[in-house]
């Protein structure tokens, strides 16, 4: 917790250096999240609207203190997180979460076309051995090892509610997202949390399991933003705006590989 709120109080500091008429575009700290702020970047400034793009911040909880604070005026993030990790809410449309997010002075909007859901994977060939198509299928192998990545761990949309509504009984493994790739080719665990537009379910032949009890939220991908944004920079707001629906999942996939 010092360690985020060492790294809002410096976000903070930059922001009051930056010019009143220059955009900042936050970003966390995995593939897609760089790249749909760097194409929200490319599009602002392409209208003609001056802005920056801090890569990489870190994590949800950091990312959001930035916008509230005002470091940043705007980033990419999904329905579902939105919804159940910020608000703590069940709803995830696009009213619900703005009349949670309007007290704040934020919103969200632009639905960019595409949903990158939380899912369990598993390699393909051990699925079929043992006829695992759904999640509910695991609770009758309680020998799998699963490897979770920290932050799925923590997330109330994550490790603990989906541990809860299946009733899972298997040992949890943290690890870094992307060593539990080459960790479970290597077969050093059987299951792993994925991102629905992950490139590397293609690559490691992985069967990505059906969530048969609707456990997970939809994830949408939008922009959540400060309601500032569009008076200030009504150029790239409109711009912005021509982004909606503009990104299929395929796309997204492509792009993340």
């Amino acid at each position: 917790m010092r360690h985020a709120l060492f790294i809002v109080a410096l976000l903070c500091g930059s922001h009051a250096v930056t010019a009143d008429d220059q955009l900042a575009i936050g970003s966390k700290r995995f593939t897609e999240s760089y790249i749909l702020g760097e194409i929200a970047l490319q599009t602002v400034r392409a209208a003609g609207t001056q802005a920056e793009h801090k890569q990489g911040l870190g994590n949800t909880g950091i990312l959001f203190a930035a916008l509230k604070s005002g470091a940043v005026d705007l980033y990419p993030d999904y329905t579902g997180t939105i919804a159940r990790e910020l608000l703590k809410i069940e709803a995830s449309d696009l009213d619900s979460l703005n009349r949670g997010l309007a007290p704040l002075g934020l919103g969200a909007a632009i639905p960019l076309g595409f949903e990158n859901t939380y899912a369990l994977a598993m390699l393909d060939s051990q699925a079929q051995q043992l006829n695992i198509a759904t999640i509910t299928d695991l609770i009758k192998h309680p020998d799998l090892t699963f490897g979770l990545s920290h932050e799925f761990l923590n997330r109330g949309d994550g490790w603990p509610g989906l541990k809860h509504t299946y009733a899972l009984p298997q040992e949890v493994r943290g690890l870094d997202h992307g060593l539990a790739y080459e960790a479970l080719a290597a077969a050093q665990i059987n299951v792993m949390d994925i991102y629905s537009t992950d490139a590397k379910i293609a690559k490691y032949k992985l069967r990505v399991l059906k969530d048969d009890r609707h456990f997970f939220p939809d994830y949408g991908a939008v922009f959540i933003y400060r309601l500032d944004v569009p008076k200030r920079f009504p150029h790239a707001w409109a711009a912005l705006q021509k982004l909606q629906g503009s990104i299929d999942a395929p796309a997204m996939v492509a792009m993340n590989a």
